[in-house]
């Protein structure tokens, strides 16, 4: 075991004077004699602070509970596709077996 004789460092001091300089970037153009102007860059901070931390999240669609899906608007104007072209039993038998393999006997 190596025993460390070294005291761990405090860097309190260097945090808060961090924590200062943001919070007065936040603060920005503020007239820091105004009580209601910064009263009012606070309040608006909190509430950035709030939208961002709380998250809208629905516990009962994990695990596959709850389907996802989005409505679609209906379409307009639809007319499926009218085949003028006829094919004769040969081809339609043709066309049938190389879709599904051919034909198979049990």
């Amino acid at each position: 075991a190596v025993v460390s004789t070294q005291s761990t460092g405090n860097d309190d001091d260097f945090y808060q004077q961090l924590l200062r300089e943001i919070i007065d970037k936040k603060m920005g153009a503020i007239d820091k004699s105004d009580p209601d102007a910064m009263g009012r860059q606070w309040v608006e901070l909190e509430k950035l602070k709030m939208k961002s931390k709380k998250k809208v999240v629905d516990t009962k669609a994990s695990k596959g509970r709850k389907m996802r899906y989005e409505v679609h608007s209906k379409l307009l104007g639809f007319v499926a596709p009218i085949s003028t072209e006829t094919l004769s039993d040969a081809r339609q038998d043709e066309l049938f077996k190389s879709l599904f393999g051919g034909c198979k006997k049990l």
